[in-house]
């Protein structure tokens, strides 16, 4: 059985099936995802491999969407209108775009996941991130509108599921401005999408520093590490708050 709609000139069938019951995975294999502005998954599994899922094109496709929108609203708001059937159209196919989107990355990185055998996966929580946050009107639009993660959580989860993947949220505050390898927390760390340890002179990709924290924290469920607090290096190479 199935239900058909109608909906923005097409016929859309839908129809619900039964999935096997997924074979949880057992490797001992963990991987942390930190969520980046245009990079939207930055991946660190504990087997040293490590990969950036995302392209700067998606964004401006997503912006294209954004700015005809806006466009539209203008118009409207010079005729003392608020909607019109062209402005929801607009809304409808930049929201099918996201989600189009958010499906085919996330498919990417479980398939990366999966090859890599990862029973546990750390995922960075920035759900409070957006809380009084003003970060200029370019970046504001991504923070409130391009980073949709309640709807990126819930596909995360679902193909957690689907892969026998233990999936578990951690807070991911300083993530980014500390140094993986000494612990020395600074926000003078992050260059741009750069990070330089200004202690140890370590340097990698911001995104992915911000991975290997979160994967640190989860496999050894370290503290949040805090500017001026004392690091030492555990026998593992893991940074331990002292």
């Amino acid at each position: 059985r199935g239900q058909i709609h109608f909906k923005d000139g097409k016929f859309y069938f839908y129809q619900s099936v039964e999935l096997p019951e997924p074979r949880a995975v057992k490797s001992g294999i963990s991987a942390g995802i930190d969520f980046g502005i245009k990079k939207l998954f930055a991946i660190k599994v504990s087997n040293g491999e490590e990969k950036l899922i995302g392209r700067k094109r998606h964004f401006r496709q997503w912006m294209y969407h954004t700015n005809l929108i806006a466009d539209e609203q203008s118009k409207l708001a010079n005729q003392n209108r608020k909607s019109s059937r062209r402005l929801k159209r607009l809304f409808s196919l930049r929201s099918k775009f996201q989600n189009n989107l958010y499906n085919n990355l996330t498919a990417s990185a479980f398939k990366f996941l999966n090859k890599n055998k990862v029973e546990n996966l750390f995922v960075g929580d920035v759900q409070g991130i957006r809380t009084d946050a003003d970060w200029g009107k370019r970046r504001n639009k991504m923070l409130h509108n391009y980073w949709a993660y309640d709807l990126l959580y819930h596909k995360i989860a679902n193909k957690a599921e689907e892969y026998g993947i233990r999936d578990k949220y951690l807070t991911e505050e300083y993530t980014s401005q500390t140094c993986p390898v000494c612990g020395v927390s600074d926000a003078n760390n992050k260059k741009d999408r750069i990070f330089i340890c200004g202690f140890c002179d370590f340097f990698g990709h911001r995104d992915l520093v911000g991975a290997t924290n979160i994967l640190n924290k989860g496999m050894h469920s370290l503290q949040s590490v805090h500017r001026a607090e004392t690091s030492l290096l555990g026998g593992d190479g893991y940074a331990i708050v002292s």
